[in-house]
């Protein structure tokens, strides 16, 4: 997968990161400099109940939980990218 995700943590203080995916290996800025494939909006608490898979992408978006813009399909597919992962440390 080769797309950028910016996510803005509406809650917290500045807090808007970008999650490069190019080469089969993920890159993350704290700062939103680049030019973004997918938007996503969401609470703090939200976002960690998404990592550790208590919240489900789709459900989150339905709900208004999460708020997506530019390329949505990448918005779901970041959710499979990120199951590979274990967030729990």
């Amino acid at each position: 997968m080769n797309a950028i995700y910016e996510i803005q943590l509406s809650d917290a203080a500045d807090a808007v990161y970008q999650i490069e995916f190019k080469g089969g290996s993920a890159t993350v800025y704290e700062q939103g400099e680049r030019e973004v494939d997918c938007f996503l909006k969401v609470k703090v608490k939200y976002f960690n109940k998404f990592l550790h898979g208590a919240l489900n992408s789709m459900t989150a978006f339905m709900t208004g939980k999460l708020k997506a813009h530019g390329n949505i399909s990448l918005a779901l597919k970041l959710e499979t990218v990120l199951k590979k992962h274990d967030f729990s440390a």
